[in-house]
């Protein structure tokens, strides 16, 4: 069985621009409260899960 990475690929970008997302939101984590870290890290993960999973998804042949 081989390893596919592009649903790591689209999972890991969509992480990265939800980071940035809080990261530009937050004025360079200036305005970032240490309690959000366990949401923001969260979230994260939720984005990635979905794309990823999306992404799985759209590559198998449409079932009949």
């Amino acid at each position: 069985m081989k390893l596919d990475l592009k649903p790591w690929a689209v999972g890991g970008l969509t992480a990265a621009t939800v980071a940035a997302g809080i990261f530009v939101g937050s004025q360079s984590l200036a305005h970032f409260d240490r309690a959000l870290w366990a949401y923001a890290i969260g979230t994260m993960l939720a984005a990635f899960a979905v794309a990823y999973r999306f992404t799985v998804w759209a590559q198998r042949p449409p079932s009949r």
